[in-house]
């Protein structure tokens, strides 16, 4: 059980079942390919009467029911408790999916043109950010168990689903996005500057050039101070040596301006 995730009286989580890699690949941040072998995960919500609901789709959101195929991964709840983004596909490439509590039901809000993974609200859940392969990138048919990332950048919808809007573009691997409270600035890991998961903020509508705030890589699941002044992230270092688990820890990062301060957060 990974991601939980807590909200207005319910516990959103993801639930992995399947292949032992499944874990490892999450936990690079999603930067990295899935493994060519299917695994199936999928999403739920925990509510304070102990009953447990299945938000991703399928023939019933029993729990015990037979599982289809997934995976379903990375929840992030409306601010107001309403609903739960998140990303996968039971056949095809990934896509972006809407969970809504009072419908009680699933929609996908991407088309299957590309994969479609990572999606977040911003602070007050008018819009959603999430990152999709660069249309043209892939080599072929592949269902979202077996999807592998190719190019990828940042795009904006609102939260329907509809007025995407492209944020970033160049042939890399932008991943992770999350606003800033104020909607105006999206943070994001990319390769772009040579190596894998540097940390990135970029203004929402795209109208400049994504700025590095460090030159260390190796992070993962960035996200912004509730004031907007900072960025926690979390640091896994770099390939093929990673920090041991014992040891990874939370950085903070000054957001909008210059370096300010590179600091473990915990212990």
């Amino acid at each position: 059980m990974l991601l939980p995730v807590f909200l207005r009286g319910r516990v959103v989580v993801t639930v992995f079942v399947g292949l032992a890699s499944t874990a490892t690949v999450l936990s690079q941040a999603g930067a990295v390919p899935a493994p060519a072998q299917a695994f199936s995960s999928h999403v739920y919500a925990w509510f304070p009467d102990n009953s447990v609901r299945r938000l991703s789709p399928g023939p019933t959101s029993s729990p015990t029911a037979a599982m289809p195929a997934g995976p379903f991964a990375q929840p992030h709840v409306h601010p107001d408790g309403s609903a739960v983004v998140f990303w996968g596909g039971l056949s095809g490439r990934p896509r972006i999916w809407l969970y809504e509590f009072a419908s009680q039901n699933a929609r996908p809000l991407t088309g299957p043109e590309a994969g479609s993974i990572e999606p977040s609200f911003d602070w007050r859940g008018e819009r959603i950010v999430f990152a999709a392969d660069v249309l043209g990138s892939d080599t072929g048919p592949q269902t979202a168990a077996a999807w592998r990332r190719g190019d990828s950048n940042i795009f904006v919808m609102t939260a329907k689903g509809l007025d995407r809007v492209q944020v970033t573009r160049g042939n890399f691997q932008d991943s992770r996005p999350a606003f800033s409270p104020d909607a105006e600035q999206i943070v994001f890991l990319s390769n772009r500057g040579g190596d894998r998961r540097g940390v990135y903020v970029v203004p929402a509508d795209g109208s400049r050039e994504p700025r590095r705030l460090v030159k260390e890589s190796g992070f993962a699941r960035p996200w912004f101070s509730v004031d907007g002044k900072f960025i926690y992230a979390t640091y896994f270092g770099r390939e093929p040596t990673f920090v041991p688990a014992e040891n990874t820890r939370v950085w903070l990062y000054g957001a909008m301006f210059a370096f300010i301060r590179n600091t473990f957060v915990g212990s």
